[in-house]
């Protein structure tokens, strides 16, 4: 027996479980399950992704891309691109057929409370400027607004965090 009689299966999952919280950018994933997945952190500073390359390489490691559900949640995820100097990040936001958008990782629509009040042609966020921007991402003050959301063509290449 080890200490308080916890056999060291229940020692081995009580500590993978405060690691997990520890590095989390919530406090604790969304689905109970692993800590979140930076790939900058991961795969280097260099290694960029189409949307749908960085959606497969999250679904292949069991996760999701990031949704962000909330102010505070937005705020986490903005500290942590300011603090690791990243230009952009994608998330799971997709536009849909009807023309919202909304997070393919839990179907729920985008609320729109950091969308970026500029971008490329200087106008609000989203706001389709390539003619097919079907895909969310949050820009590191790109153009000189902050870090806030736009709506970015998929093939562009980004980070991204898994969760």
């Amino acid at each position: 027996m080890r200490p308080h009689g916890l056999p060291l299966l229940a020692l081995f999952c009580l500590a993978l479980l405060a690691l997990g919280r520890a590095e989390d950018i919530k406090g604790r994933s969304r689905y109970g399950r692993r800590r979140p997945y930076f790939s900058w952190r991961e795969l280097g500073r260099d290694a960029k992704f189409t949307w749908d390359e960085a959606n497969y390489h999250c679904h292949h490691l069991g996760l999701d891309l990031v949704s962000i559900g909330s102010y505070r949640e937005s705020r986490a995820i903005n500290r942590l691109i300011y603090k690791d100097d990243v230009d952009y990040i994608w998330t799971s936001g997709r536009l849909s057929p009807r023309g919202y958008f909304y997070w393919t990782a839990n179907g729920h629509r985008v609320k729109p409370f950091n969308w970026s009040g500029t971008g490329s042609l200087g106008r609000p966020q989203p706001d389709d400027s390539e003619g097919h921007e079907y895909c969310m991402a949050v820009l590191n003050n790109v153009y000189n607004d902050g870090i806030t959301w736009h709506d970015i063509a998929c093939h562009h290449r980004k980070p991204f965090i898994c969760e």
